[in-house]
């Protein structure tokens, strides 16, 4: 079973992994909205860590 701070290091090397190759698929209009969020969520999961 996995602990919930498994999860979270999971997810943190998902989002860290994120390219601008992959943000560049998503529509040019929501490119600056969407890479904000993962930023975001990427601080919020590195705060668990360090």
């Amino acid at each position: 079973m996995t602990t919930y701070n498994d999860f979270l290091l999971k997810l943190l090397l998902a989002v860290k992994s994120i390219t601008f190759e992959d943000i560049s698929k998503i529509p040019l209009e929501e490119q600056h909205i969407i890479a904000s969020k993962i930023e975001e969520l990427q601080d919020y999961l590195e705060s668990k860590f360090y």
